[in-house]
């Protein structure tokens, strides 16, 4: 029996595929920036980003962190997106 072969990735703006094979873990603030750090180096494959600060930005800092943080959660790149937070708010958020 003859199997499919299938590529999951995506079509570059030039044409070349990119692969979705990265896990970010995203820590986003400066309290859990060790126990992401250790999630990371248990998991293969895996890309860590690691905020050192994160609360008590208020208004345009505020707006301009929250914006840094979705936008590399949406690199193409990731295929999956770790979202390590102080409280479920703030990570739901």
């Amino acid at each position: 029996m003859a199997r499919e072969i299938v590529f999951a990735g995506y079509a570059r703006a030039k044409g070349r595929a990119g692969a979705r094979n990265y896990l970010l873990v995203l820590s986003i603030v400066g309290l859990v920036a060790p126990a992401a750090r250790r999630i990371a180096r248990s998991l293969p494959a895996c890309r860590l980003v690691a905020a050192p600060y994160g609360r008590g930005q208020l208004g345009d800092d505020a707006i301009a962190y929250r914006q840094q943080l979705i936008g590399l959660g949406r690199n193409p790149n990731c295929g999956a997106v770790l979202v390590v937070g102080a409280d479920r708010k703030s990570a739901d958020a």
